[in-house]
This record gives C-alpha cells, structure tokens and sequence, in this order.
C-alpha cells in the first residue's frame, strides 16, 4: 500500500506545529508543553528508534525532499515536530504544510554552545570509532545508518566537525536563526520562543489557554549521556576485541614461520 492511499488518511492527525528551533534550545520543554496543548504527540529526535520509518528518512536526507504524502507518512500520528531531523528540514515542510505554525525555539547563546558542544564533541567520537559504527550498521540496519551520516552533511553547519570551534558554531546559531525570521512568511505565522518565558506567548500564539500548571522545565541531557556512554563501551570493548584478534594472527603467524 502506498503512502498517498491509506485506508484511514483523512483521520490521522496532521501536523499543527513545526519546530525550527535546533537542539539544546529547549525543544524537550517545548514537546511536554505542545503536547498539553494540542492533546496530541509531537514528534522529538529522542522518540527516533523501533518504528521509525528510516527508509523514508534516509530519503529525505538524500535526496533533500519528499511528497506532501510522504511527509505526513514520516509525521504519522503526530500533531507537532520539534528538534532534529525536523530543523534540518524546516524550510522543506514550512512548503508542505503551510496551515502549520512555526517556532523557533532560542537561547542565550553561551549556555547554547556549553550544552550543543558537548553533546557534538560525543557524537563526533562515536563517528569515528569503527566498532561503533560497525555496532549501530549491524543494530540499527542500512537505512537508519546512512540517514543519520546524510542528515549531518545538511546540518545547520553544512556537514562541518567543528563543534570545537565556538565561533564557528556560534556564527552557525545565529545564521540559523535569522534565516529561520526571514525564510518564514507571513511575520504572524512564526513564533520565535524562549521557553524561559513560560506559557502566555505560545498560548497567545497557538490560542490556547494558558494552563493552570507551571510551563515544563525538561533536560534530556542524562539521556543523551547515557546513550553516549554505550557507544564508548561499544568502541573500547571492540578495541580490546580487534587487539586481541591482531595478537592471536601474530602468535599464529609466528608459531606458522618458526
């Protein structure tokens, strides 16, 4: 069945919300508090595992696109998207869904590159260790993996390593976000968002009323840690592994030429 003919289309949600704002702006904040809002899912990088349609996703970051009907596929049951891969591709769905509302999500630029910087400087590692990307090939399946090596090259960086490299990466933050203001028309279909201001601005602009409930304070932070502490477990056990190898072909090779 193709994704332009599903029986039950027309009464899947659609996307209300796209959120531009990229990683470490509060996006998880934003998910828990959208999700209140619009009594719906609303879609988060953390969320991207066991049935995520990575076929579709790879691509995306591919090929730089997909169909209206293939987009609402990947966005399938969701009523917001936030985070990565969704900021990658903002400026593609802003297209596709123009009844949806945009925001972006912002920070002081400092506490942004403290967090931002070390999650890429983990991630960067995890690029280049062998028996990581050896470990995630075999775990996670072809599609998944050469979505997330295409995704990179179409970051708001354009595919550079250079987390290291605060200006760099700082310059690269407020490129993005003045692209974000310019890109999206008309003015009042865009929300910039720092989720330090609490409920009444994305109320205002969801029209919505404001909860009775203090805004969401969310941290993913131990979660990426975690994940990051797997991937280098994965490469020092498939280092010790690998050098235990080499040394078993040279003791034989030896035994072999004595």
């Amino acid at each position: 069945m193709s994704v332009e003919s599903g029986p039950d289309c027309q009464q899947q949600p659609r996307l209300q919300v796209i959120g531009a704002g990229l990683a470490r702006t509060g996006t998880m904040s934003l998910k828990i508090a959208l999700e209140m809002l619009l009594d719906g899912k609303c879609h988060h990088m953390s969320e991207m595992g066991e049935g995520t349609n990575y076929k579709l996703w790879r691509k995306a970051a591919e090929e730089g696109d997909l169909t209206r009907a293939e987009w609402e596929e990947v966005y399938r049951g969701y009523v917001a998207a936030v985070d990565n891969p969704t900021a990658t591709f903002y400026r593609t769905l802003v297209h596709h869904f123009p009844e949806a509302k945009v925001i972006l999500t912002v920070r002081d630029e400092e506490a942004w590159y403290k967090s931002y910087s070390y999650i890429q400087a983990a991630g960067e590692r995890m690029r280049k260790s062998v028996p990581v990307q050896l470990w995630m090939l075999v775990r996670n399946g072809w599609d998944q993996t050469r979505f997330r090596r295409a995704q990179w090259s179409k970051s708001f960086l354009g595919g550079a390593p250079r987390a290291h490299d605060k200006q760099f990466t700082i310059d690269g933050f407020h490129k993005h976000t003045e692209e974000v203001k310019s890109r999206v028309a008309p003015p009042e279909r865009l929300l910039v968002f720092d989720v330090r201001q609490g409920w009444e601005p994305l109320c205002n602009f969801l029209g919505k009323p404001v909860p009775d409930v203090p805004f969401p304070r969310a941290n993913d932070s131990e979660q990426i840690t975690a994940r990051h502490q797997i991937y280098a477990t994965v490469h020092r056990t498939g280092q010790a592994v690998g050098l235990a190898l080499l040394a078993a072909i040279a003791a034989y090779l030896a035994y072999q030429l004595s």
